[in-house]
């Protein structure tokens, strides 16, 4: 039996006549007296008994009528609750970025997000995720690279483009850098990634050695400490540029160019497609 069997029925129970029931559903009489008869048979039991010119339910007939009542409520819900969870997979975002970056996504860009955009962030190496861009199982992939990306079935934006130098205080500009880097203490940010990789490959390349090595809670806190004389650190060009009556480069630490890149598959939908733009619209207002 049918859910549009139980509504028909329910009908015949509401407007206790068959004919109205019928015109309510735009069938006929016939063909409404029809299913009648085979619910009745199939429960083997009489759902109406007659009384005068109306059809009122039987004892049988109101246990059966609450009970496709609450099948049909309970349909109604399910029916509801899918759609509801098709509409927020059309509005989620499968989103990959490697481990080194994590920290950084879930604190700072994934609170400025529009909280009707879902991201399902999964941290993957990135070979790994470009072969799930490529396969379809990731809509988008978010790296800090230094290098050029590989190409494939994807678009890409460079969200940023950082130059960066080693960056001390300008006193220090003049004299050789002891290897220890002493008096200095050397500033790395709080989650910088794989920035801090990096670092460490650059100050190796130099020479340098930090005895000193502490962690900083934010930029601004690591531009202050270097214009107060007592660090040293890895700054974009841009950030040395409005300091730079405190801060001088070394040309003796190798500088690099940092990106900052999204790839992504073409939206399949309206729904990922304003997804993708909020998600590129606070990638953006962060990195700014």
């Amino acid at each position: 039996m049918t859910t549009q069997v139980l509504e028909y029925l329910i009908a015949i129970e509401e407007e206790h006549s068959l004919t109205r029931a019928a015109e309510r559903f735009y069938l006929s009489q016939p063909s409404l007296s029809y299913h009648l008869a085979r619910a009745e048979q199939e429960l083997k039991v009489k759902l109406f008994q007659k009384k005068g010119r109306s059809l009122l339910p039987t004892e049988e007939g109101i246990i059966f009528f609450n009970a496709a009542r609450a099948i049909l409520h309970a349909e109604a819900q399910t029916r509801k609750q899918i759609e509801e969870i098709k509409q927020q997979k059309q509005r989620r975002l499968r989103l990959c970025t490697p481990p080194d970056n994590l920290e950084w996504f879930q604190k700072t860009v994934l609170p400025s997000l529009n909280q009707n955009i879902q991201i399902q962030l999964t941290p993957c190496g990135e070979e790994e995720a470009f072969r799930s861009l490529e396969a379809g199982q990731t809509d988008a992939l978010f790296l800090v690279h230094r290098g050029p990306l590989p190409a494939g079935p994807w678009k890409q934006q460079t969200l940023r483009q950082d130059v960066c130098h080693f960056a001390l205080p300008h006193i220090w500009a003049q004299h050789p850098l002891p290897s220890d880097l002493l008096p200095l203490c050397f500033l790395s940010l709080q989650g910088a990634g794989i920035q801090s990789l990096w670092e460490q490959e650059s100050l190796t390349a130099a020479g340098l050695h930090p005895k000193m090595v502490c962690t900083a809670p934010d930029l601004s806190t690591v531009v202050s400490m270097i214009t107060a004389g007592h660090s040293c650190a890895f700054l974009s060009q841009k950030t040395i540029q409005s300091a730079r009556e405190h801060i001088a480069v070394s040309p003796a630490v190798p500088s690099w160019t940092v990106y900052y890149s999204i790839c992504f598959q073409p939206p399949r939908h309206a729904e990922q497609a304003v997804s993708l733009e909020t998600l590129l619209t606070a990638l953006r207002s962060v990195l700014a």
